[in-house]
């Protein structure tokens, strides 16, 4: 491991009388600390006091910056077959859920892992076909913190899925980010933020996050939902999309940056074949109408209107059902 440099410097300006110390730490962040030359014994003393006392400071910091931390970055890749039920899981309490729609009919799955310090944590990867569905999850051995609170591993993923397939995301503090797709998804995550943009339904849940919406209509008429418990909500919306849409909050809800006054807003535009609910228990809710893109317009229904309650579901393993464990594809690793 390399120990992190310090480099202190002292400069006399014999046209303003003062005497500069220049801290430059090992991120190049500079520190300037000025003082008047003393006029008399007494200036003097506390002088050299201070000069003595800030000298011992910089020595004391050069000593006692922590080493710095030896890190691995490794990667892994996998993908498989659309499952039978259309229904992917991906629970990664460790890092992010990044996503998007791929034209291939097939499942992608990428994972950037962090091993960090001396002593590093690496994950596993749950991959198992069950009752017709895949399951990804990362898994530890143990806790990704030591005793001091120091972080051992992290690991990030990026899954790839056609737009007939649905995926559920959860994490825990990590952020899910579903960009660009056309399928039917739900996130989850207690703290962590949640981004959607998709023309198909949805459910996003977190208790604390923020949640984060960009509706472009849908191509199925049903029932979309956000929820929290404090935290925020905002959403955007075209404003040629079809859409019936409710929020409700004991805190502010705005309308195009005003605030309404009101704990509950409606909005209806076009034929209303969407529904999207937006409920927190007392975060903030902000909704914009804004127009599409150039040459972008909403996505319409086509297809009968369904509730995400009566898609497909993870139903609990029992004794006796396949399992189909899937090995990873290749594991790459480099160093840093």
């Amino acid at each position: 491991m390399a120990r992190a440099l310090s480099t202190y410097l002292l400069i006399y300006n014999p046209n303003l009388d003062t005497l500069s110390v220049l801290f430059i730490d090992s991120q190049i962040n500079i520190k300037i600390n000025t003082m008047q030359t003393p006029t008399s014994q007494f200036q003097n003393t506390r002088y050299l006091f201070s000069l003595f006392c800030f000298l011992m400071l910089v020595l004391l910091a050069t000593l006692s910056i922590a080493e710095e931390q030896k890190l691995e970055i490794k990667s892994y890749d996998w993908q498989g077959a659309i499952p039978a039920n259309q229904l992917v899981i991906v629970k990664n309490p460790y890092g992010d859920i990044r996503s998007r729609t791929n034209g291939e009919q097939k499942v992608f799955l990428h994972a950037t892992i962090q091993e960090i310090g001396d002593r590093p944590l690496s994950p596993e990867f749950s991959i198992k076909e069950v009752n017709g569905n895949i399951e990804i999850e990362v898994v530890y051995p143990k806790s990704v913190k030591d005793k001091q609170g120091n972080l051992l591993g992290r690991t990030d993923l990026s899954v790839l899925f056609p737009p007939n397939v649905k995926i559920i995301a959860e994490t825990t503090q990590g952020m899910i980010k579903i960009d660009k797709s056309a399928s039917d998804l739900e996130a989850k995550t207690t703290s962590g933020t949640i981004k959607l943009t998709t023309s198909g339904l949805f459910k996003a849940e977190t208790e604390t996050g923020i949640i984060s919406l960009r509706l472009r209509g849908m191509h199925t008429a049903g029932t979309s939902s956000a929820s929290a418990r404090s935290g925020k909500i905002k959403v955007d919306v075209f404003d040629d999309m079809d859409i019936k849409l409710h929020a409700s909050t004991k805190g502010q809800i705005d309308l195009n940056g005003n605030p309404i006054n009101q704990d509950q807003l409606f909005r209806r535009q076009g034929q209303a074949n969407s529904k999207v609910e937006l409920i927190s228990e007392t975060g903030d809710i902000s909704v914009n109408i804004i127009k599409p893109p150039e040459l972008v317009k909403s996505v319409k229904p086509v297809k009968k209107a369904i509730n995400l309650k009566d898609l497909p579901k993870s139903e609990p393993w029992k004794e006796g059902d396949p399992v189909k464990e899937i090995n990873p594809k290749r594991n790459n690793t480099s160093k840093r």
